[in-house]
């Protein structure tokens, strides 16, 4: 959707007036992974962008065709300040802090891997569970 690719390139002004106009911020993208706008504010990074999305009524708690969410996409994001406030900004707005994805991985899971740490502890104080095993068997 023009929404989808607004939010991919972080062009807040375009997404603003799409949504003004009308455009779905819950509408998925008709492709193999299904995405949603808010994924794409979150996998880019863009807390400006995803706080816009996110007061404006996008679900933080949707999932793309693998069941990755926002939160998990935002332990992948390379500025790390950013990834905390998109942390705090989907977990303040209900996100599943233990949710997992088609492989079970938590967000947790991926802010390990990322080696994501200040991420990590944001997810550790509002209870994310440290020892939930992924498909694989780890944690």
């Amino acid at each position: 959707t023009f929404l989808c690719h607004a939010c991919d390139v972080g062009k807040l002004d375009i997404v603003e007036l799409l949504v003004e106009k009308g455009a779905s911020l819950n509408l998925q993208e008709a492709n193999l992974t299904k995405e949603y706008p808010l994924w794409y504010a979150a996998r880019s990074g863009n807390v400006s962008l995803a706080s816009f999305l996110v007061d404006k009524g996008a679900h933080v708690r949707q999932t793309n065709a693998n069941g990755t969410t926002p939160l998990h996409k935002a332990m992948e994001v390379g500025d790390r300040q950013a990834s905390v406030e998109l942390t705090e900004l989907f977990l303040a707005d209900g996100a599943e802090v233990d949710a997992k994805n088609r492989w079970g991985n938590t967000p947790a899971h991926l802010a390990a891997r990322c080696n994501n740490v200040d991420a990590l502890r944001v997810l550790i104080a509002r209870g994310a569970d440290i020892t939930c095993k992924n498909n694989d068997g780890n944690t």
